[in-house]
């Protein structure tokens, strides 16, 4: 399986899983761990874990994506030195109610979003499902392999 079979096998459909379930916990850290995982694809057959802090300083979605994965796979993680990422446990990633009239939660669902997504407690701005969408489109479009040492 070559990078294009994985992200049309694996990747897109598991993505498509979290747009059906937006606040499926479950489904964000496996969207996640695929996502992440297309590093392999595109490292083959060099390995992927010298390049993946440079990818990191390049893409902050590939930070949060690898952070995301980490943390389903280790229960926690130390964190890495980027701008936003600092130790993150399995428990940070949650759940983000919709909230229209009479539904919500304050300080954590979005005025107006009618259907809520994933979020991370310490970082309640960002959307996992759109993170993940931009990590992808990173990593299926990345040119720059010849200068990332194996």
């Amino acid at each position: 399986m070559d990078l294009q079979d994985y992200r049309m096998r694996i990747v897109d459909p598991t993505i498509v899983d979290l747009e059906a379930n937006p606040t499926s916990v479950r489904h964000a850290f496996l969207a996640c761990v695929v996502t992440f995982h297309m590093i392999d694809y595109l490292a083959h057959p060099r390995r992927a874990a010298g390049m993946r802090a440079k990818l990191r300083s390049i893409s902050l979605e590939f930070a949060v994506v690898e952070q995301v994965a980490h943390a389903f796979k280790h229960v926690s993680t130390p964190g890495y030195k980027t701008p936003i990422i600092l130790p993150l446990s399995n428990e940070d990633v949650i759940p983000r109610p919709p909230c229209y009239y009479n539904v919500g939660y304050y300080d954590l669902s979005l005025i107006g979003d009618p259907v809520g997504g994933v979020t991370l407690d310490k970082y309640r701005d960002i959307d996992l499902l759109s993170v993940i969408k931009k990590a992808t489109e990173f990593l299926h479009t990345y040119s720059g392999w010849d200068g990332l040492s194996a």
